[in-house]
């Protein structure tokens, strides 16, 4: 699981009832959202650790929308 863990800066945190929705940013120009429990600490400005389980994994071409 090493491999699939990084280092996201927290840009915007979002309320959303049961859930907060994450806005993160990875390097330069790479973001990513992150649905995490409304229990969550993370606050914008925090950097963390993410990691991605690959077998649940969805990614979306933003050109194509494949």
């Amino acid at each position: 699981m090493k491999d699939n863990v990084i280092d996201v800066d927290v840009d915007v945190t979002e309320l959303m009832g049961a859930e907060i929705y994450l806005y993160l940013n990875v390097g330069e120009e790479g973001k990513l959202t992150a649905r995490v429990s409304s229990r969550s600490t993370t606050r914008a400005g925090d950097t963390i650790r993410v990691g991605f389980d690959m077998t649940r994994m969805h990614i979306f071409d933003k050109d194509t929308e494949r």
